[in-house]
Formats: C-alpha cells, sequence, structure tokens
C-alpha cells in the first residue's frame, strides 16, 4: 500500500503503510463476576488478542480467528466495539500507521495458552483489574464500552 518515495539523502524510503488488523475482548462469566482474556505479548506487555487481516477475510474472520489462534480459545462476537488507531516503527524504520478493529465476544470453550509466537502469556482477568494489566492507554476507551455493553446488560 506504501509508496517508494527518494528522500534528500538519496535513500529510499516507504511512505503511508498502512495496516488493518482486527480482534477480540473476550468475557466469561466466572460465579457471581466477569473475567477478561487478555494476553501478555512478546515485550512483556498485556493487551487482547488482535492480528492483521488476511487477503479476502472480514473483519469477523480475522477477530475470531486470531483470539483462537493466539489463546486457544473459542468465542462467538456479540458485536463490533470501535477502532483504536496508532503508529509503530517496523524493525527497518518503516514507520506504519495501523487501526485495529475490536469486537466483543463470549466465551464459548477451550482453556487459554499463549500459542509462544505472537504471546508469552494468556490469562483470565477479573474484569475489575484488567486496567492494572493493560499495557496501552489507547485501548481504555474500547474496554470500557464493551465491559458496560457487557455488565449493563447489553448481552
Amino acid at each position: 500500500m506504501g509508496t517508494e518515495e527518494c528522500s534528500g539523502t538519496g535513500r529510499l524510503h516507504k511512505k503511508d503503510m498502512r495496516e488493518i488488523s482486527a480482534g477480540g475482548i473476550v468475557f466469561r462469566r466466572h460465579g457471581d463476576s466477569w473475567q477478561v482474556l487478555m494476553v501478555k505479548n512478546r515485550r512483556g506487555s498485556w493487551t487482547f488478542p488482535k492480528g492483521r487481516v488476511e487477503e479476502g477475510e472480514t473483519l469477523e474472520e480475522t477477530a475470531l480467528r486470531e483470539v483462537e489462534e493466539e489463546t486457544g480459545v473459542k468465542a462467538e462476537i456479540i458485536k463490533y466495539v470501535g477502532e483504536v488507531s496508532y503508529l509503530y516503527r517496523k524493525d527497518e524504520g518503516v514507520e506504519v500507521d495501523k487501526t485495529v478493529h475490536f469486537f466483543i465476544m463470549r466465551y464459548l470453550e477451550g482453556e487459554p495458552k499463549p500459542d509462544g509466537v505472537e504471546n508469552i502469556g494468556v490469562r483470565w482477568i477479573d474484569l475489575h483489574r484488567v486496567k492494572d494489566y493493560m499495557a496501552y492507554e489507547n485501548l481504555w476507551k474500547v474496554y470500557l464500552d464493551a465491559m458496560f455493553y457487557m455488565v449493563g446488560g447489553g448481552k
């Protein structure tokens, strides 16, 4: 999606690289409380499972696939909850404009286990402690919208 451009130094670099990803905020009832599935990425940061949309996939298909691949858990989509956008640099120094679309999901089955590639940890977190684990502040609003929907009787 990017275009190559020559900088003043004569070096080529990519411009306007974009990535679209999708993921899930998975909820389950645990006794009288709710829990949320979180993953610990290779950098040691806790977040929600997500990944790049593959050619021919819908956002929903990507979100379900990524949740299962990264956590071993099967879930079903309840509804779309929102998106988060941010910039990051790839190893080659290329700046990427990334948008991640999140879905509220309900746990169906499976025992959480990290995939060992994208993530080094997976765990159920009490919904009131998610903020203690969450490494990325830009996820907070999307998480709150999802939590209030689930706990507030939306589903």
